[in-house]
């Protein structure tokens, strides 16, 4: 009889969890870490959602989840359906070097998931989307996207993607539905078919070709399509795993990184047989080196990387000199272990440092590992998974119906 080694997280998650999204005595009013001045919406989206995710919003009363929804709702637009942080200024949009309609986008994707998780709707319908309801629209907006860089252009496709599908469940299926397979019907004709990503050929990495997929595959599932070439991809991915078991080259791992391959690795790796043994071994040595990234005070961090904290010579005297208070940029010319969620300065944080956005990110992927591989992961936690078209979404009847026979395993969770 074989035995298993089960695992158990180092801290408790829920204390810091609620610590966290439960700020100036308000629930659901959240900063991203410690060391954040401001309260801001996407971390109290975050918070949700992984609350959510651990079944620790079960703890809230109806008034109190309702609460914490009115919040976050407060912050869409009736004109446009949109949803923004007021303290999100012209002039931190500019800092952010990102455009108005990706940032706008972000915000509304992830409040309308979190509003999900606080079992609400939004207030006001998605009006935007009515200027993609047209396939040759759509076709011509997908092929105009700046495919040298599909980690960050497909939050745009995934964005609008979500949109459309949720339109199509709040307002009826036409003619958000058919848009929304306009999208995967163009991606069908340009997936990579050695790869199994996409890149179009711009001379993307194969690790950024990679993350941009994982925005895709989990929406492929929730339409009920077939993905083509799984072996490619569960080849693909596996092959960008690094010694230290994660999947960022400068060693560390990364919370987005990781949980895309992890999560790539998973949903494939129970729909075909093809190095089943490789994939749970991969997996297995990813759980382990993800659960080194939780912190004492219980959250998890983007990344423990020695190399980080090694300053360059120009660092170390542009931080000496002060230029990154004279930019006004609080994290400019300052080390590399800062990160920044989103490009704006406010979600900035160090990348050893607890945050929401990792702690939700690595949470999931252990999450994911654990149901995948009944007991001999995480056993003490009932996880609850997104349902809605949303990062996070794991739908183990769509597993159960799609899985080749011999994984019959992975429908027992």
């Amino acid at each position: 009889m074989t035995t298993h080694r089960t695992y158990a997280l180092s801290y408790s998650l829920a204390p810091w969890l609620r610590t966290m999204t439960e700020q100036e005595g308000k629930i659901g009013l959240s900063r991203i870490s410690n060391s954040s001045p401001h309260c801001t919406l996407p971390p109290s989206c975050f918070g949700a959602l992984a609350r959510e995710l651990t079944g620790d919003l079960q703890t809230l009363s109806p008034a109190q989840r309702q609460e914490w929804a009115f919040y976050i709702a407060n912050h869409q637009s009736g004109e446009t359906g949109l949803f923004r942080d007021p303290l999100f200024t012209q002039e931190e949009l500019a800092r952010s070097r990102r455009d108005e309609q990706y940032m706008s986008w972000q915000f509304t994707f992830f409040a309308l998931g979190a509003l999900d998780a606080l079992e609400t709707s939004a207030l006001y319908p998605l009006h935007f989307v009515g200027d993609f309801l047209a396939s040759h629209d759509i076709e011509e907006w997908l092929a105009a996207r700046r495919w040298k860089n599909p980690w960050f252009e497909s939050n745009n496709i995934m964005f609008l993607a979500s949109f459309l599908l949720r339109e199509a469940k709040r307002q009826g299926p036409q003619p958000y539905l058919a848009a929304a397979h306009a999208i995967f019907d163009w991606l069908d004709a340009h997936q990579n078919a050695e790869t199994g990503y996409w890149d179009l050929n711009q001379g993307a990495s194969r690790l950024n070709a990679m993350a941009g997929a994982f925005h895709f595959y989990f929406l492929y599932f929730y339409l009920d399509r077939s993905v083509n070439h799984i072996e490619r991809i569960i080849d693909s991915t596996l092959s960008l795993q690094q010694p230290d078991g994660l999947f960022v080259p400068e060693g560390g791992g990364g919370a987005c990184l990781d949980l895309d391959a992890v999560d790539i690795l998973v949903k494939f790796g129970m729909l075909s047989d093809h190095r089943q043994s490789e994939v749970k071994a991969a997996l297995t040595r990813a759980f382990e080196a993800i659960l080194k990234n939780q912190n004492s005070d219980g959250g998890f961090c983007e990344a423990k990387r020695p190399s980080l904290w090694r300053k360059s010579r120009k660092r170390r005297v542009a931080e000496f000199l002060g230029l990154d208070r004279l930019l006004n940029r609080p994290f400019v010319g300052r080390p590399e272990e800062f990160k920044q969620y989103g490009g704006w300065d406010m979600l900035s944080y160090r990348a050893d440092e607890s945050n929401l956005w990792a702690t939700w990110f690595r949470t999931l992927a252990l999450a994911l590992i654990s149901v995948r591989y009944p007991g001999e992961f995480l056993t003490n936690t009932s996880w609850h998974f997104r349902t809605s078209p949303m990062l996070g979404w794991h739908d183990m009847a769509w597993v159960a119906k799609h899985r080749s026979p011999s994984n019959v395993e992975a429908a027992h969770v």
